[in-house]
Order: C-alpha cells, then sequence, then structure tokens
C-alpha cells in the first residue's frame, strides 16, 4: 500500500468536519465545570465543627485543654498529655472540617506507649 498524501487530506478534512461538533461539546463540558468551581468554590470547603468537647468526654483521660492566645487574638484550643519519659510528643493536625474529638481514637492508640499528641 503506497501513501496517497491527496487520500490522508481527504481523510484529515472529513475527521475534521465530523468531529468539530464533539470537540465543541467537550470545551462546553470543560467551561460549565471550571465555571461552576470558579463560582461554587465556597461549597467544596469543609467547615470546622464548632462543638467543644472535653478530652474526658472523648474518652482521653489524663489529657488537658490548653487554650492558647494567637497573635491577632484568636483563641485556639489545644489538647495535651505529657509524654513518658524519654518519649517524643506527636504535633497531631486533626485536619480540616473536624474537630479534636473525632480524632480521640487516634490518640488512643498512642496511649499504651504513652506517646502523646499534642491537637492544636
Amino acid at each position: 500500500m503506497s501513501y496517497d498524501p491527496e487520500r490522508v487530506r481527504a481523510w484529515l478534512g472529513s475527521f475534521r468536519q465530523e468531529n468539530v461538533g464533539l470537540t465543541l461539546s467537550i470545551l462546553a463540558v470543560y467551561a460549565a465545570i471550571c465555571a461552576v468551581a470558579y463560582f461554587g468554590n465556597r461549597q467544596f470547603m469543609y467547615f470546622p465543627d464548632p462543638t467543644r468537647v472535653a478530652p474526658a468526654e472523648a474518652g482521653l483521660h489524663g489529657v488537658e485543654e490548653v487554650e492558647i492566645a494567637a497573635t491577632d487574638g484568636t483563641m485556639l484550643v489545644a489538647w495535651q498529655a505529657p509524654a513518658k519519659e524519654g518519649k517524643p510528643t506527636i504535633l497531631y493536625f486533626h485536619g480540616n472540617g473536624a474537630n479534636a474529638a473525632d480524632r480521640a481514637p487516634q490518640n488512643r492508640r498512642h496511649a499504651p506507649r504513652r506517646l502523646w499528641c499534642f491537637l492544636p
């Protein structure tokens, strides 16, 4: 089979004409997704749970709640427990969209080894 440039050009021309609608449809869907993401991005955010739970209520005995004042006046609440002598203290950020009580099971895992977490 030999290479026929005219036949290739004809095929490409018909391919372009047939797929213009498909290409425009894909671009329209992409533009719609971008618009929804841009204008609706606040709906995709995780908002923290404002419920304040004491460590004992979450099943963490020997853990105390500490309030830390930030330079801008924001009051941060953290949980802390002393580590056993010679053991490290883990700085654990529980993430967005939850509170420290939701992460109490992770802290209980460290209790037997006395690797305590500091949860800001």
